[in-house]
């Protein structure tokens, strides 16, 4: 069991954990235990928002129009949500960088898979947060929050395509898609 979990799940039987505080008052704890927390907290921080990217991701993926359901039970807004799946599906696991943020990420997440890698490996070496790197792509590359119209990565455009046709799939022939699904693929091809 990954350590200081066992003591949250006490702390929370005990009533010291709620959805906006951990009230640590009254409870006899170590400066060990308090390290293990910290070091969890740490981590579900640093890793939380590739997890529930990837788990909408499988989730569309595997069982289509639950994906709501599951995305629902996160509490989030939707615009959160699909703002942790387009990273999750444009970024891979492999190419991901464990010592960078999830909004390092974010910002090389539009750039083909070897630029990605290029501005990553340089984020990584520099030890840059998300605006530092956009400064400097922006230095070198101008707007970064601006795709080039018409250059895109046919994996991409694949990739959207096969959600257009499973959620047609799931819904039955008098829709032909979300209009999630149809943003993704507006913005996949540069249109909007």
């Amino acid at each position: 069991m990954i350590p200081g979990l066992r003591l949250m799940e006490q702390l929370e039987k005990a009533g010291a954990i709620t959805d906006t505080a951990l009230i640590l008052e009254g409870t006899n704890i170590t400066i060990d235990q308090c390290e293990a927390l910290a070091a969890l907290f740490g981590r579900v921080k640093r890793q939380t928002s590739w997890m529930i990217g990837d788990l909408l991701t499988y989730t569309e993926h595997r069982w289509g129009e639950m994906y709501s359901q599951v995305a629902d039970a996160t509490g989030l807004s939707p615009h959160t949500l699909e703002s942790l799946v387009w990273v999750s599906r444009a970024v891979p696991p492999q190419r991901r960088v464990a010592s960078l943020s999830h909004a390092v990420h974010s910002v090389v997440a539009k750039l083909p898979a070897a630029e990605q890698k290029h501005w990553l490996a340089r984020a990584k070496q520099g030890h840059w947060a998300r605006e530092v790197l956009r400064a400097h792509m922006k230095e070198e590359l101008g707007p970064v929050d601006t795709p080039t119209v018409g250059v895109f990565d046919v994996e991409d455009v694949v990739e959207a395509a096969r959600v257009v046709a499973r959620t047609a799939r799931y819904v039955g022939e008098n829709a032909v898609c979300r209009k999630d699904d149809m943003d993704m693929l507006r913005r996949t091809l540069g249109d909007g």
